[in-house]
């Protein structure tokens, strides 16, 4: 949400607890990356995309845990 609207994801393939996908990115900062996702449990994951930039290549670093459920619907 917020990001470049011009971003693709595609190839997302998932094996067992394991989601890898490749995206691209046309807008004003031109990227490639690959992004892979692998569930631990219900509840939580952890995982990475890698993007390359302008000869720049980062990683962003993911992970996440539910922490319990919503009060009231979102909307």
């Amino acid at each position: 949400p917020g990001g470049d609207k011009t971003c693709v994801n595609s190839n997302f393939q998932r094996v067992g607890n394991k989601a890898t996908w490749t995206m691209q990115c046309s807008g004003e900062m031109p990227m490639t990356g690959t992004g892979e996702i692998t569930f631990e449990g219900p509840d939580a994951y952890t995982g990475a995309i890698k993007a390359t930039a302008e000869g720049i290549t980062m990683t962003i670093k993911l992970s996440g845990k539910k922490i319990g459920t919503c009060d009231k619907p979102i909307g």
